[in-house]
Formats: C-alpha cells, structure tokens, sequence
C-alpha cells in the first residue's frame, strides 16, 4: 500500500506475457537496504511527515543507494543485447544501464495508481527525479 512496486511488476508481467521479454526481479526491499530498514523509512515518513529520501537519509542511507552491477551482468549473462526496452521510472536504472554500454529505450507502463500510491508516487518524482509513466 505504500509503493508502486507491485503494480509495476504485475504490468511488465502482463506485458512479457503479451510481447516477449525478461524480467530481472532482486529483492531490493528498501531500495536495497532490506525489509526492516524500509519499514523503520516508512515509520519515520508516518511519525515526522517527510517524504522517503528525508526518511531514508534520517536513518543514515543515501537516498538509492543500488547500483545495478548485478542487474547489468544478468543482462550480460544471458546475452540480451545492447539494446533494452526498460519498464521503469526510476532515472537512476537508466542511468546505470547507459553507463554499462546499453542503449536504453523507456516502456511507459501506464499505471493507475489509487490516493496513497500516487501520493508516495508525487514524492519519489519530487524528491528522487522519477519520471511518469
């Protein structure tokens, strides 16, 4: 309820299922600083009112602080190509595939978020750069 994270995966799933492609999923909880650290984020959202990158610096973490290397060697490993369709509108996972050598194309996922989803969703473009999908 207080992320986007499975509408984005459900949609993508429909849309390999329809189109072809692969789905490279990490258990990233807290943008990769784990489950229990993301619930403490969230608990400082709720408590002080701050967006998530105040939360998540509040508790001593860079704003995102992944770096993809992992996602970027998956790529490589299975011989995707130079050319990727990404399903995202987290900047920094573009940024990391163009820095890796690929050549990236953005897929707009086109998700109908509710109320609170779309309120998390306004503070990650205002405060992370995220782009609408």
């Amino acid at each position: 309820m207080d992320c986007d994270c499975s509408l984005q995966l459900s949609r993508a799933l429909e849309k390999i299922c329809k189109e072809g492609g692969y789905v490279l999923y990490r258990f990233e909880e807290g943008r990769g600083t784990g489950l229990k650290n993301k619930i403490e984020a969230i608990r400082v959202q709720q408590r002080d009112g701050v967006d998530t990158r105040t939360a998540f610096e509040a508790l001593g973490f860079q704003p995102d602080p992944r770096t993809y290397s992992v996602a970027i060697k998956a790529l490589e490993a299975i011989g995707i190509g130079q050319e990727v369709l990404l399903n995202t509108n987290n900047p920094n996972k573009i940024a990391a595939l163009d820095k890796a050598g690929f050549v990236v194309k953005r897929v707009n996922l086109g998700i109908e978020r509710d109320r609170r989803v779309q309120a998390y969703f306004d503070q990650k473009k205002a405060c992370l750069g995220h782009m609408d999908d």
